[in-house]
């Protein structure tokens, strides 16, 4: 039917995970696909308009029936080739696009609110527009891993009140008896009577 998807939303939620498992999809259900980034296309535009091969490399792109533009972000000068790119595909073949930047920005990116307005129009006229939220998968992933690390440098200090091993993260909250190396208790030693100025004097 040759509709679109559009994947919005901020960097990190898996809006090219999304794109190329759909293209992989498509790819295994004998559709043609291919796929490059924003920046890639319009390198590739520019190399066509550039040599007088634009229109060629318009209708051989037709034969693929999933064109994937990735990354649509940055700043790219080539608004009126990806306009011509967008209304040879509109209706003939299918476009899978994602980008971090709302319509709303696209003049700025492309440079050209006018052709950026026709462009948006020719997608969504028979696409799915999904839109992505949440923490960035890099970054909840990084925060994870110093979260474990943390945790496993966690030694315990003192005893509670009630027995239970306290950490350095909780050493200056609540009342406890302070562990530090000896020879009694199984190689430690417990010193009563030290408040949380001593752990800090006494390196525990």
């Amino acid at each position: 039917e040759s509709d679109n998807v559009i994947l919005l939303g901020p960097p990190g939620v898996g809006k090219t995970h999304l794109a190329i498992a759909l293209g992989i999809k498509a790819a295994h259900n004998a559709y043609p696909v291919v796929f490059d980034t924003a920046t890639g296309w319009a390198t590739r535009l520019t190399e066509a308009h550039a040599t007088g091969r634009l229109a060629h490399e318009l209708k051989r792109l037709r034969r693929y029936r999933l064109l994937i533009i990735d990354e649509i972000y940055r700043s790219i000068n080539t608004a009126n080739l990806f306009f011509q790119l967008i209304a040879a595909r509109y209706e003939q073949g299918s476009l899978l696009v994602t980008s971090n930047m709302p319509f709303g920005r696209w003049g700025e990116i492309f440079g050209d609110d006018i052709v950026a307005a026709a462009m948006i129009d020719r997608l969504v006229h028979h696409a799915e527009v999904l839109t992505l939220s949440g923490d960035s998968y890099r970054t909840h992933g990084r925060r994870e891993l110093f979260r474990r690390r943390d945790g496993e440098r966690r030694i315990p200090v003192g005893i509670g009140e009630r027995g239970e091993l306290i950490d350095e993260h909780r050493a200056g909250n609540v009342p406890l008896v302070i562990l530090r190396p000896g020879i009694a208790t199984g190689g430690r030693q417990v010193v009563r009577g030290i408040d949380d100025a001593d752990v800090g004097r006494q390196g525990i």
